[in-house]
């Protein structure tokens, strides 16, 4: 596993459909992969959306309680990947953003990669 992708989630399911297949479509791209969904109580059918995805490279992890940082520290301390990157729950990401530079990828607007120790 390369590149873990964390995503925080509150009450976003209408942008859940758009954000979550480009992040899924950039992974496969990129060949090498999970998504991390992290949930905060959401009401919306949020979470009920992110369950039926399913699949190997996602995960869904239901949050009690939590601000966006510590939603982004449970996904990252759960993540598999020698990369990690963060993606907010409305950005859309490009099919290639995870294929382009030196380790996987990096947009500014979309994610904030950092490296993790292999060992």
């Amino acid at each position: 596993m390369t590149v873990s992708v964390v995503v925080p989630v509150r009450d976003a399911l209408k942008f859940l459909p758009r954000s979550t297949f480009s992040i899924l479509r950039a992974l496969e791209r990129f060949g090498s992969g999970e998504v991390i969904f992290v949930d905060n109580r959401s009401t919306d059918g949020s979470l009920q959306f992110l369950q039926s995805l399913g699949g190997p490279s996602v995960h869904v992890l239901p949050c009690p309680e939590g601000k966006v940082g510590g939603l982004r520290n449970l996904g990252a301390c759960r993540a598999r990947g020698r990369y990690l990157s963060f993606v907010e729950t409305g950005a859309a990401v490009t099919g290639s953003l995870y294929a382009l530079s030196g380790w996987a990828g990096w947009a500014p607007s979309a994610t904030t990669p950092s490296t993790r120790s292999s060992g």
